[in-house]
């Protein structure tokens, strides 16, 4: 769901790098080197993801021929388009109410320990219409991520959220093994996801409506670190976010290989 997550974010507003964001993005990345926060945050986001569901915090619908064929999806990027289907589909997630679960105060607590401060936003995106270059693939999506708690760098306080996901969400792309070997297997440089940002992206794909923000809101993280014993959870992957996440990466690589 990480990952997904992140994907689904890489639609964003555009942005000129600065002094201030390079050191930001420089600390944010120290802190995912952080072996004891990385395992916190991937057991938080596997038992979300595991349970949202029955305890209605992340209502979707999505057609599941796009879910099955997500990994395919994935793996084609810059090959074609007969390998992607349509992408129609609404996700929203509700984290404010899974913040009293032991695996969210202990990610709370490792982020704390680890140097960072935790800021909850609220995402919006939203993308509509036909992408005329891709053989006029439709396009109807919108989701709604409500109290999404980050860990941030002390240096990434005044930085512009939206512009800030969006580098963040690029590097995290950039980090992923499973995304480089996509791409670099299609001749795509693994650089081309710097190329692309939310106007570009919106600009080239004639879509009705093309939207992405992120904006702080309170989420009732606790101040003072709790100690709390978190036991170690399996869960399947977040299929919703996880096919999105695949396709809109294949559209962005095959947009890529157009240029």
């Amino acid at each position: 769901m990480k990952n997904a997550i992140l994907g689904l974010m890489l639609l964003s507003l555009g942005f000129e790098a600065n002094a201030d964001m390079d050191t930001c993005l420089d600390d944010f990345i120290v802190l995912m080197e952080n072996e004891s926060y990385q395992e916190k945050l991937s057991v938080m986001v596997n038992t979300f993801s595991e349970t949202c569901e029955f305890n209605d915090q992340c209502p979707y619908t999505v057609d599941e021929e796009l879910i099955s064929d997500a990994g395919a999806v994935a793996s084609s990027a810059g090959e074609g388009l007969e390998e992607i289907p349509p992408i129609e589909g609404n996700l929203e997630i509700f984290a404010a109410g899974f913040a009293s679960d032991p695996t969210y105060i202990d990610y709370v607590n490792s982020c704390m320990m680890a140097k960072g401060e935790i800021t909850c936003v609220d995402v919006t995106l939203l993308a509509e219409g036909i992408i005329t270059p891709l053989d006029d693939l439709p396009v109807d999506v919108s989701v709604l991520a409500h109290a999404l708690p980050l860990c941030l760098p002390p240096s990434c306080a005044d930085e512009d959220l939206t512009a800030l996901t969006e580098n963040i969400v690029k590097e995290s792309i950039k980090a992923d093994p499973s995304i480089v070997e996509a791409l670099s297997s299609n001749g795509i440089a693994v650089s081309t996801i710097d190329f692309f940002t939310i106007d570009l992206i919106c600009g080239l794909s004639e879509l009705d409506t093309c939207e992405f923000q992120v904006e702080e809101m309170a989420c009732g993280v606790p101040n003072e670190a709790v100690e709390v014993t978190v036991e170690t959870t399996s869960s399947a992957s977040f299929k919703v976010a996880g096919s999105f996440a695949a396709t809109l990466i294949s559209v962005a690589g095959t947009m890529a290989a157009m240029q």
